[in-house]
């Protein structure tokens, strides 16, 4: 008894204690409106392109002006700041030996910098569980809202083309499927660790789950498929801060269970035929609208210059895009540039894990998953995702529980 009591103590000694170090930053009203902006942004700005032009960076820019000068123009610098600003350094050098083959440099440029420097001025601080809890709910409604307007106004990707595959088409624009489906994988996600881990708003979480289902299936997307098979596989794995962690785990099989039911209730009774042929034709998967061909040029790009690459824009495989966002690094700049960038996941996964912060590995997986099978470096949803999951972990790393639905 005196033992357990002892425990007990040093546990709440060492709770205060790391309490103590936690001094979170108040953001304005005015600040959370700017991050709320910029999450919607983040989900439609291709739809707002007849109104904004490609402005999009331009508020990014004010956005990082205004979280500088809330922080007095300081900017912390942690393990993730440290490799992610080695990463970009490496591959900015990396144009000394390219001979610009395409012009991705020009193209990229400052969408590159912009990100960066919204990853360096963000990163490395502690938000008030408040902030933290807007931006993940900005993420789930911004994400459910793409979800029922997918399903309300869609029309066939590139019209007759690719008529199978329909997508979110708002003042007759049109975002690839594999974008939409990892826009509309996140609501999913929050929703599995809502109802397992939080146990609220059921009725919300499943219509969420369902809409934003069907919607990935529209599309056709192979990739948001996986992602989705791929969500449902690591929510069993996820960590458990609970004490009845059997019962936890029952729970999520069961709940994987409803959710499959769901998709095949949805793909019977509504899913064009189309749709599902292209979907589960698993024979199909090795082409995968030209990425064997594409992957296998880009394995002997890397195979000839393997350590180095061939400089940001010193390659072109003559089919456009390499359609992978690991490949497409290791060709640009190599295992000594790509390394970098992968140390910072591979620490993200550990922390996350060691201090059992299961939504934060949600966040990373929803960022990095579709990148397998897309060029991603300059997306919105993969760098959202790694932002959120490091944002989380560093919360953790003082208050061990985060609800999403206080």
């Amino acid at each position: 008894m005196d033992q357990y009591l002892k425990a007990t103590i040093n546990n709440v000694q060492l709770k205060k204690e790391r309490l103590s170090h936690y001094n979170p930053i108040k953001t304005d009203k005015w600040v959370n409106v700017l991050f709320v902006v910029y999450i919607g942004l983040s989900y439609f700005e291709t739809y707002l392109t007849n109104f904004i032009g490609s402005n999009t960076k331009y508020y990014l820019l004010f956005l990082i002006f205004v979280i500088l000068w809330k922080n007095d123009f300081k900017i912390v610098f942690d393990k993730y700041s440290l490799f992610i600003l080695s990463w970009f350094a490496f591959k900015f050098l990396s144009m000394l030996w390219s001979d610009f083959s395409n012009d991705d440099v020009q193209i990229h440029m400052l969408s590159q910098i912009g990100i960066v420097a919204f990853f360096l001025v963000i990163n490395a601080r502690h938000y008030s569980s408040d902030f933290l809890r807007l931006l993940v709910k900005s993420h789930f409604f911004f994400s459910l809202l793409f979800g029922i307007l997918s399903i309300l106004f869609n029309e066939s990707f590139r019209s007759e083309i690719f008529s199978s595959r329909k997508v979110l088409t708002l003042f007759g624009l049109q975002n690839d499927p594999n974008n939409c489906a990892a826009f509309l994988i996140v609501a999913i996600a929050i929703a599995l660790y809502t109802l397992v881990f939080e146990k609220k708003y059921y009725l919300l979480n499943v219509v969420t789950i369902g809409i934003n289902t069907f919607a990935i299936l529209l599309t056709s997307s192979r990739a948001g498929f996986i992602s989705l098979g791929c969500i449902l596989l690591i929510m069993f794995f996820l960590p458990n801060r609970g004490k009845h962690r059997v019962l936890t785990r029952i729970q999520i099989l069961i709940l994987i269970l409803i959710v499959l039911f769901i998709g095949y209730l949805l793909v019977v009774n509504l899913l064009p035929v189309e749709n599902i042929e292209r979907i589960f034709s698993f024979e199909d998967y090795e082409g995968g609208s030209g990425r064997s061909v594409r992957w296998n040029l880009a394995f002997d790009l890397i195979y000839a210059k393997p350590l180095l690459g061939w400089g940001w824009g010193g390659y072109d495989i003559g089919y456009g895009a390499i359609h992978n966002t690991v490949l497409t690094s290791l060709c640009d700049i190599g295992i000594l540039g790509t390394s970098l960038f992968v140390v910072v996941v591979i620490n993200i996964i550990f922390d996350s894990y060691r201090r059992k912060d299961g939504l934060a590995i949600l966040f990373l997986i929803c960022g990095i998953l579709p990148a397998f099978t897309i060029d991603a470096i300059n997306k919105r949803f993969f760098w959202n995702g790694i932002i959120m999951a490091i944002l989380l972990v560093q919360y953790s790393k003082y208050v061990k529980q985060f609800e999403i639905w206080k």
